[in-house]
């Protein structure tokens, strides 16, 4: 995981060092919610949360845009005597290209995230179902904002993604298992310019 955060900041280093004397580049603080966050299998039956991602834009010569960021659900469901609970955390990194074409800026590049989610369901009774989900997702991501003024924008963006899971079944070791799957994400982006 850190050899494929490090792999994309070295690919996005020519960027950086393309950077001429003078040229813009400003850092800012970004707010993403993802509609359709990345599924976990469970067998629990557990349902995914919209994901909230923090991520510190850093747009270089206003060509390319180098994005770390940090995601966070969480849900809680009761139901009879039965509680659900679930935690999911992200970290990943996101290298664009910026295309400004008349009043929006588009963006096409990848991204990269670790994902971890927890998941837990009480029976009420001395039954309990624990699960561990660990997620690499990588792909590519495409969008589009509009900038309100120099510092504030906000925009969406849709991805392909493909994940690789390896889910811990705490309450029986016997069935955990590893999988794979491709799927969308969408999102809605807030971001904000120092």
């Amino acid at each position: 995981m850190l050899r494929t955060l490090a792999a994309l900041a070295v690919l996005g280093a020519p960027a950086l060092a393309s950077a001429q004397p003078g040229s813009t580049t400003r850092v800012g603080f970004g707010v993403r919610l993802e509609s359709s966050p990345i599924s976990l299998p469970s067998q629990g039956g557990f349902g995914a949360a919209p994901s909230t991602v923090f991520s510190v834009p850093l747009d270089v010569s206003g060509v390319v845009r180098v994005e770390p960021e940090v995601g966070y659900a969480s849900f809680s469901q009761e139901q009879g005597n039965q509680e659900r609970l679930g935690r999911q955390t992200s970290l990943g990194l996101a290298v664009s290209a910026l295309v400004p074409a008349n009043d929006v800026t588009l963006t096409a590049g990848g991204r990269v995230r670790y994902v971890r989610s927890r998941n837990e369901l009480d029976f009420g009774g001395p039954d309990t179902f624990d699960q561990t989900v660990s997620a690499l997702a990588v792909g590519p991501v495409v969008g589009g904002e509009y900038p309100f003024s120099r510092r504030f924008a906000i925009g969406g963006e849709v991805g392909l993604e493909y994940r690789s899971f390896s889910v811990d079944e705490e309450s029986d070791p016997n069935d955990d298992f590893d999988a794979s799957s491709v799927g969308t994400a969408a999102a809605f982006t807030v971001r904000f310019f120092l």
